[in-house]
């Protein structure tokens, strides 16, 4: 009996650790800025849109590029493609990652998480390793499938 109960405590705690990892989140390196990811103009079903949300996202440097980071999760059925655009701003150096050219897309499953790391490019006419003054992704269109 004392067998039976240390074997369904073990696989109750093989359980619970199973279904933490998968909402696992990636921690920030030291010097990355915070950001909020917008859907407020994006194209498509309203449903779909309204469906996804985003969370961890921030922005830092790495190798002379930016990269965005954003946790996704997909609460409708079904599997959707978001096409994102990584924007982000240089302290005194202006908009960069945004415009139709550098729009990147993510699959993501029905009722799934995702986390991304994007490579936002390295910004026109600014310094390698400029501060990041903002870190702004925006949802610029979303399609089933």
């Amino acid at each position: 009996m004392k067998a039976m109960r240390l074997i369904a405590v073990g696989a109750l705690l093989v359980c619970a650790l199973a279904l933490t990892a998968g909402v696992a989140v990636a921690k920030p390196p030291k010097g990355a800025v915070h950001g909020k990811f917008s859907k407020a103009l994006a194209l498509g079903d309203s449903g779909l849109i309204n469906a996804v949300s985003a969370s961890n996202v921030y922005c830092f440097w790495s190798e002379g590029h930016v990269i965005v980071h954003m946790s996704f999760r997909n609460h409708s059925i079904a599997h959707v493609t978001l096409h994102v655009e990584p924007k982000y701003t240089i302290k005194n150096g202006g908009t960069h990652g945004n415009g139709i050219t550098n729009w990147q897309s993510v699959g993501i499953d029905g009722h799934a998480f995702r986390a991304v790391f994007m490579d936002a490019k390295s910004p026109d006419g600014v310094p390698k390793n400029s501060r990041i003054g903002a870190c702004q992704p925006d949802l610029a269109m979303i399609e089933a499938g």
